[in-house]
């Protein structure tokens, strides 16, 4: 098929997958929008490099300067949030009051800026962080919080998967890579490498395999058959896309959550809630004993595509831990991949890595074992929240965990909780501690009651 058409029949598929999944009762207002496009922006490359004014980053004073068109961007969206939230003052304030470990956490993130080798780099990313917290504060505050979850998660399977497939399958030159000797295909599609193909692509897929469970859990006369198809349409295409992508991270967080999701799903979970903390404590120990503790051998490991090494990566976090400075507190908020030590390490490894390649090193590098320790407050109580979400409202707590369940099973040997990270944006969504005996703005919604304990709703 001609490029050219081919682009118009995807465009169709686009237009035809929200269509079909219309729900005509759904009461969301625009600043979805807000959401929607900051997790665009996160999961994408960036938009300069759309325009063909942008290039990765191959020069160590390149990770100094930034990108002004993505920062005028990034804050022209953090305005938008700030005037909704205004708006929404008295919704925001109890949210604030009951998700003291995230805003600690956050807290400490800023502080951090004072003893960065670069205060300015890291006082604006700093302020992008905030852009993550923000947004899904705009979400939680939404009048139907269930229904503005599965518009978000619907809108970004319904575009981004689509768009992938155009890109590799017909559009190569901008969703296909090369490595530097020439001699490796990567696909990438919308995304900047194939792992964080593969972040998209297990995102989209919990969004249609949380749709699909649900749908299977009510009664036939009530499901909406062409909504299961749009469903399992982009499931496909995540799946032909995780192949192509060959990120096993990522393969391996979808499988684990979606096994969580459909196994919490069973009658007898929902009526011995423990068994939920079992299920998810069990899953999460056999994906670290996998990798760091060798359960199964490197003959599992072989069968997976991956070495000993998980591809380099312990070298890299031999070396990493070799160049720590600063074990307490950390070199400031993401300030350990600049300079000189940027450099080293471009020097050390061909494939010049610009991360950890784990989420709680990429932490301890930043933050110290302070934050690392804040990161497991916030961790420990997400679960309790993701828990207790499951007790008031099942279809959103299965949702909750799973994304939980991705997002700790990413940083294993992923990044999982930097700033712009579509998984990360999720989680904190995910973690919130919501209240579910009051309904925020005012409107009574029998979906998304999720919290640790009622509060009053402020007046207006």
């Amino acid at each position: 098929m001609p490029p050219l058409i081919a682009a118009g029949t995807f465009v169709l598929l686009i237009m035809g997958l929200f269509r079909v999944d219309r729900d005509r009762q759904a009461r969301t207002s625009r600043a979805l929008w807000i959401p929607t496009a900051w997790l665009f922006l996160a999961a994408c490359r960036p938009v300069s490099q759309w325009l063909g004014s942008g290039a990765s980053i191959e020069a160590v004073d390149q990770a100094l300067e930034g990108d002004s068109l993505e920062r005028g961007i990034h804050l022209a969206f953090i305005a938008a949030a700030t005037i909704i939230l205004f708006k929404r003052g008295a919704d925001v304030r109890i949210l604030m009051r009951m998700n003291g470990p995230c805003l600690l956490f956050f807290a400490y993130c800023a502080l951090s800026v004072v003893w960065s080798d670069y205060p300015g780099v890291s006082l604006r990313r700093w302020m992008k962080s905030v852009g993550d917290l923000m947004v899904v504060f705009v979400l939680l505050t939404e009048r139907d919080r269930a229904m503005a979850i599965r518009q978000l998660l619907a809108r970004f399977g319904f575009v981004l998967m689509p768009t992938s497939v155009l890109l590799v399958k017909y559009y190569p030159s901008l969703g296909v890579t090369y490595s530097r000797g020439g001699d490796v295909v990567r696909y990438v599609g919308v995304a900047t490498d194939k792992n964080f193909l593969g972040l998209i692509c297990l995102i989209a897929g919990l969004g249609c395999a949380w749709r699909l469970v649900e749908a299977f859990k009510i009664r036939r006369d009530q499901r909406n058959g062409r909504s299961m198809a749009a469903q399992a349409a982009v499931l496909v295409m995540a799946f032909w896309l995780f192949v192509r992508a060959d990120s096993l991270t990522a393969l391996a967080g979808f499988a684990l959550a979606t096994c969580v999701m459909v196994t919490i799903s069973v009658p007898i979970v929902s009526r011995h809630r423990v068994l939920l903390h079992l299920i998810v404590v069990s899953v999460l120990f056999v994906a670290w004993a996998i990798v760091f503790l060798n359960l199964g051998g490197a003959e599992l490991k072989g069968e997976l595509g991956r070495d000993a090494t998980l591809t380099e990566r312990t070298v890299l976090w031999e070396n990493l831990i070799g160049m720590t400075e600063h074990p307490l507190l950390g070199t400031g908020f993401e300030s350990f991949w600049l300079g000189a030590r940027l450099e080293r390490l471009w020097q050390l490894h061909w494939w010049r890595p610009n991360e950890a390649h784990n989420g709680y090193l990429e932490v301890f590098l930043n933050l110290g074992w302070v934050g690392v320790g804040l990161l497991a407050l916030l961790i420990v109580t997400s679960f309790r929240n993701v828990a207790t979400a499951y007790r008031h409202d099942q279809s959103l707590g299965r949702l909750r965990a799973a994304i939980f369940v991705a997002t700790i099973v990413y940083g294993l040997t992923e990044a999982a909780f930097r700033l712009l990270n579509p998984l990360w944006i999720l989680f904190l969504w995910a973690s919130a501690a919501i209240p579910y005996s009051v309904t925020l703005r005012g409107v009574t919604s029998t979906r998304g009651r999720l919290a640790l304990e009622p509060l009053p709703t402020a007046s207006r």
